[in-house]
């Protein structure tokens, strides 16, 4: 052992220090460290160093998951987007479909009292580019810088039309720069003097042989009576789905041969008809009168 107060090594059974006489027998001993002691602390800074570095991979991992699962969403969305709207891409900031090449809104430099009118008659301008309705500019007024516009509605065959409720659909006078900041984008062009009145509009037909995805506006909410014809063999189901691809209705449900109708309360949007056949089909929707 060794003296506690000089440090000189001593007999294990000595009482006394050889050196400076210390009294040995109250000293601890310091234990000598065993084999398996050491080896278990090894061990247990090992274990941490694997838990550590296995909780580092789990985070890498779950990152790695949901940025694949976040760009499979957008490729999926991009994919409907493109089918659906030709030349859009999904912009998942505000989840909708977006054409950049359709807006047609005006620079700073067109926007003032001085500038010249961006809308010609026949010219129809709305808040959004899908189309369904918009505001119809059936002239300009240099003197007031106004102009003069009426609402009009898109047909399920996609033509357009006036309505026939004068307190909704009278012709209005609109400032020139409040309507062409409010209405960026220009979804058609029409013949102001030759519009349909709703009530001629006629019932939108669709035709197809097996299945089918087919999208149709609506004019006006309200009940829609679709009635279908099949010729085909097994079953004929026709869902309409809304512009985000949820179920709304079943227009046709039958088996083999045969004719169906049903009434689908719809609002003013954008569906599709989505077919499951076997054979050609006719489905013809009517709007409410």
């Amino acid at each position: 052992m060794f003296c506690q107060k000089c440090g000189k090594e001593n007999p294990d059974n000595a009482a006394f220090c050889n050196s400076c006489g210390a009294d040995l027998r109250s000293a601890p001993v310091a234990p000598i460290p065993q084999p398996e002691t050491i080896i278990s602390s090894c061990s247990a800074g090992k274990r941490r160093k694997i838990i550590l570095y296995g909780v580092i991979v789990c985070i890498v991992v779950v990152i790695l998951i949901a940025g694949a699962i976040s760009l499979w969403n957008n490729q999926d969305w991009n994919s409907y987007c493109s089918k659906n709207y030709p030349g859009s891409t999904y912009n998942s900031t505000t989840n909708t479909c977006e054409n950049p090449a359709a807006s047609t809104i005006p620079s700073p430099a067109q926007i003032g009292p001085h500038a010249a009118p961006i809308y010609q008659r026949g010219d129809i301008v709305s808040t959004d580019n899908e189309g369904g309705g918009g505001t119809l500019i059936e002239g300009y007024n240099p003197a007031n810088d106004t102009y003069v516009v009426t609402w009009v509605d898109q047909s399920l065959d996609g033509t357009w039309y006036h309505g026939t409720d004068p307190t909704i659909y009278a012709v209005d006078s609109w400032d020139r720069v409040d309507l062409e900041n409010k209405n960026p984008y220009k979804i058609g062009t029409v013949d102001p003097n030759n519009l349909p009145s709703y009530a001629s509009s006629a019932p939108l037909v669709l035709t197809g042989n097996g299945d089918n995805i087919t999208e149709f506006g609506t004019p006006q909410s309200g009940a829609y009576i679709f009635t279908s014809t099949y010729s085909g063999q097994g079953n004929f189901v026709v869902w309409i789905k809304d512009s985000n691809g949820y179920e709304v209705g079943l227009a046709a449900n039958t088996v083999d041969a045969s004719t169906d109708s049903k009434m689908v309360h719809l609002d003013t949007d954008t569906y599709y008809a989505e077919v499951t056949a076997n054979g050609p089909w006719t489905l013809t929707i009517t709007p409410p009168s």
